[in-house]
Formats: structure tokens, sequence, C-alpha cells
């Protein structure tokens, strides 16, 4: 999956709009924001901490691995292997 900014997404629309031409083809050449890519990657990062904690695992981790989840999860949803729901684990 490749994240775009949203607002760059609007102005192709917009400008596709006013030329009578198809959104998508706009859409489709907006180049993927790097920002977006790196949260997301932090996000199933954390996700894996606190649903797959290993031995080397500090509480300092998981609490920080919550952290993330919780600011992030609104933006990009449940992780699909993840027992995360809501920033914080179902364990809990």
């Amino acid at each position: 999956m490749e994240l775009i900014d949203k607002q760059a997404a609007i102005d192709a629309a917009k400008h596709a709009w006013a030329k009578g031409l198809e959104p998508s083809q706009y859409i489709e050449i907006i180049q993927p924001d790097e920002k977006l890519e790196k949260c997301r990657f932090e996000y199933i990062n954390a996700c894996r901490i606190v649903t797959y904690p290993t031995p080397d695992t500090t509480k300092k981790d998981i609490s920080d691995a919550y952290a993330v989840i919780k600011v992030l999860q609104p933006i990009f949803g449940d992780v699909p292997f993840a027992k995360v729901k809501g920033g914080e684990s179902d364990d809990q």
C-alpha cells in the first residue's frame, strides 16, 4: 500500500475535474508521501512489539509502543496480526 498526501489527491482531482478528465489518472501519478510511509512503519513496528514481545522487550518499550499506537491507530486502523484495539492490548 502506498500512502499519498490527502491535499495532493484533492488538488489532482480538482485539476482533472476542471479539464473534464478522469481524476484517477492524476491521482495515480502522485508520489507516495515518505513521512506517511515512515509513520506506518513505526505503527506496525509498535504493534509487533506489543503483540509479540521478545525476552529483551522492556516495560518502557511496551509503554512507548502503546503511545505510538494511541496516536497512529486512528489514522491507520487495526493491524490484522496485532492483538491491539484502541491503544490497549486485548490481554489487559
